[in-house]
């Protein structure tokens, strides 16, 4: 019983992490698509 929860307490920290990321890469790619806008009304 101990190795079930162990592993499902495993698989929510992992699909916490890969939420986490996800949003993480997402508002990194938010600011690069801003900063290009930016360097284009400036030339």
């Amino acid at each position: 019983m101990a190795f079930t929860t162990n592993a499902g307490s495993l698989a929510l920290i992992l699909i916490i992490v890969a939420i986490y990321l996800l949003f993480w890469v997402g508002r990194k790619q938010r600011e690069k698509l801003k900063s290009r806008r930016k360097n284009q009304k400036g030339e």
